[in-house]
């Protein structure tokens, strides 16, 4: 069953609300607006940021099916925006599976919504900080077998899983159920940020319902401990995605890692 997420209240800005504004969708609360609109006021490029973690996400859901991945698990779904994960999965595999998780009833149910229609997409409603009751739900639901490679994505999630929470073993307790041959993407907001941006982003999101955490690219690396690291490693999103392009105040960390050997 899926772990019970924490009271709903609109009262507080969600990190995947405010993402949802930052594309340019229409599902925020005016407090999710205020603090994008605070974030682009002291970054500007923030938005920019936040299609190239959109890009890491599709770009990374494309890597793992062109090398023969069918069933994936994105993490910390957050609002829907096209493309979707599963738009990039089934253009390669029309067979391939997506399950979108999130700890918001109210994104589960946008998912549910727009794409509960469509076989092979499910949405499951879920807390990272305990992740083998996602995993469990999802093998119990014939969404994902555990035998077989899996790409999950854990894009944009990880900077909202505070240290006390142990994402390094999150991670672990993932890669402990993926056969060989499974990919994992990682996104994570780096401390290498400009730190003005670093002090008032903090401070805006520490009354939020998950508080935004920075970490070091060693920290990253630790995530990715029984992983084969891709190439180029733990680096900006930006230069995972094409050569030249403009660096941002809001930096983020990509990586992706694949399990060693074949199923």
């Amino acid at each position: 069953m899926s772990t019970s997420p924490k009271g709903f209240d609109p009262r507080k800005s969600t990190s995947a609300r405010v993402l949802n504004h930052l594309l340019g969708g229409k599902d925020a609360f005016g407090v999710d607006q205020k603090l994008a609109d605070d974030m682009m006021s002291l970054a500007p490029d923030t938005k920019t940021m936040a299609w190239f973690s959109r890009q890491f996400l599709t770009g990374s859901a494309r890597l793992a099916a062109q090398n023969g991945v069918r069933q994936f698990l994105d993490m910390g779904a957050g609002m829907p925006i096209e493309p979707t994960v599963h738009d990039t999965v089934q253009a390669i595999h029309p067979d391939g599976r997506v399950a979108y998780v999130d700890h918001d009833p109210v994104v589960v149910t946008h998912w549910e919504g727009l794409y509960s229609g469509i076989p092979g997409v499910a949405a499951i409603l879920g807390d990272l900080c305990d992740p083998d009751a996602i995993l469990d739900e999802a093998q119990e639901r014939a969404l994902v077998n555990f035998a077989e490679p899996v790409a999950v994505l854990l894009v944009g999630v990880l900077p909202f899983i505070a240290d006390a929470d142990d994402p390094a073993w999150i991670v672990s307790r993932l890669r402990d159920r993926m056969a060989p041959g499974s990919y994992i993407a990682i996104t994570q907001s780096s401390l290498t940020s400009d730190p003005e941006f670093i002090r008032q982003v903090t401070a805006a999101t520490s009354v939020s319902a998950h508080p935004i955490v920075w970490r070091s690219a060693e920290q990253v690396s630790e995530f990715l401990a029984g992983f084969e690291v891709l190439e180029p490693g733990v680096t900006t999103i930006q230069d995972w995605l094409a050569p030249d392009l403009p660096q941002t105040g809001l930096v983020t960390y990509g990586v992706i890692g694949r399990k060693p050997g074949s199923s």
